[in-house]
C-alpha cells in the first residue's frame, strides 16, 4: 500500500471516528428535543416537532453505526463495505434533507396550532377536572416554565379564565408556573407588571421558542449533512485507491 493510499486510509478512519462521535451528538440533541417537547405536546396538534425529533434520533443512531462501519471498512480494506457505506450515506442524506424541508414548511402551522391551543387551554381547560384537562394543565405549566411566559398574551389573561373564577379568587393571581422563582402560592397577589413573574405572553414567547427549537434541529441537520457529503467523497476515493493497489504493477 503506497503512501498516498495510507494517508487517505488514515484520514478516512479519523473522519469516521468523528462521524461516529457526531452521530452520538445528533442522537443526544434528538432525545433532548423529544423530552423537551413531550412535556407540552398537548399544546400542539401537529406531530411535526415529534417527527423531526424522532427523525433526528434515528439519524443519530444510523450515522453512529455507519461511522463504525466506515472505520472497519478502512481497516479491513473491504471495497464492498466502502461502496455500501457510500450508498447508505447518500440515502440518509436525502432523507434528512426531506425531513428538514418538511419541518420548515410546517413552521407556520405549528405556531398557529400553539397559539390556538394556548388560548383555549388557559381560558377553558387549566385547573379543571378530567384527564384531558389535567394533561393540558401540566402542559401549560411546563410551557410557561420553559418559555418563561405567563398567559396567552400576558398575565392579565388569567383573570378571565375558568381557573380564576372556579375558586372565587380575587385580586391579582396567576399560576405559580408564571413565577420566575417558583414556590407554593408565589403567584398570589402578583400584578401583571410585577418583577417576580414573567410578563410576556406565551403566544409571543411560544413562537420564538418554537423557532429556536426548529433552528436547533435544522442547524444540526445541516451540519451533519455537510459531514456526510465529505464521508461519501472519502469513501469513494479510498475505494479507488484500494483497487489501484490491487492491480499488478507493470514490469
Amino acid at each position: 500500500m503506497n503512501c498516498g493510499t495510507k494517508c487517505v486510509q488514515y484520514l478516512f478512519f479519523a473522519f469516521n471516528f468523528l462521524f461516529f462521535a457526531l452521530g452520538i451528538a445528533v442522537l443526544g440533541v434528538g432525545i433532548y428535543s423529544r423530552i423537551e417537547t413531550d412535556t407540552w405536546k398537548e399544546l400542539i396538534n401537529e406531530d411535526t416537532y415529534m417527527q423531526a425529533a424522532n427523525l433526528l434520533i434515528a439519524a443519530g443512531v444510523i450515522v453512529a453505526i455507519l461511522g463504525f462501519f466506515g472505520c472497519c471498512g478502512a481497516c479491513k480494506r473491504w471495497n464492498w463495505m466502502l461502496v455500501l457505506y457510500a450508498i447508505m450515506v447518500i440515502v440518509i442524506f436525502i432523507l434528512e434533507i426531506a425531513g428538514g424541508i418538511y419541518a420548515y414548511t410546517k413552521r407556520d402551522t405549528i405556531q398557529k396550532s400553539l397559539e390556538t391551543q394556548l388560548k383555549e387551554g388557559i381560558n377553558q381547560n387549566y385547573g379543571q377536572a378530567g384527564t384531558a384537562a389535567e394533561g393540558m394543565t401540566k402542559a401549560i405549566d411546563a410551557f410557561q416554565k420553559q418559555a418563561k411566559c405567563c398567559g396567552s398574551t400576558g398575565p392579565g389573561n388569567w383573570k378571565t379564565s375558568k381557573w380564576y373564577t372556579k375558586n372565587s379568587r380575587s385580586g391579582d393571581w396567576v399560576p405559580d408556573s408564571c413565577c420566575k422563582t417558583i414556590t407554593k402560592d408565589c403567584g398570589k397577589n402578583q400584578a401583571a407588571n410585577s418583577d417576580k413573574i414573567h410578563n410576556l405572553g406565551c403566544v409571543v414567547q411560544g413562537k420564538q421558542y418554537a423557532k429556536d427549537n426548529l433552528w436547533l434541529i435544522g442547524g444540526v441537520g445541516v451540519g451533519i449533512a455537510v459531514v456526510q457529503l465529505l464521508g461519501i467523497i472519502f469513501s469513494l476515493l479510498l475505494c479507488k485507491a484500494y483497487r489501484a493497489d490491487e492491480k499488478p504493477s507493470s514490469a
